[in-house]
């Protein structure tokens, strides 16, 4: 399995493997940039947050975009 680390200056095109499949997304508060990269690059993403109500919202609003089985 390959990890892919986003950084704004790095593309995935750059890595030479294509589309990631499967990303984490460490820090990811309420999911905007989770929901951002499942949405770009169709990918599965798992977001880590240490607050509970943050998971929480990040899991509504995400459902409410459509994204529960990306995000």
């Amino acid at each position: 399995m390959t990890l892919f680390v986003f950084t704004p200056s790095v593309s995935f095109a750059d890595q030479g493997e294509g589309k990631p499949k499967k990303i984490v997304d460490v820090g990811c508060g309420i999911g905007g940039s989770s929901r951002y990269l499942a949405r770009k690059y169709g990918a599965e993403v798992v977001g880590i947050t240490l607050s509970p109500k943050q998971a929480g919202r990040a899991t509504e609003i995400s459902a409410s975009a459509g994204l529960s089985d990306k995000v």
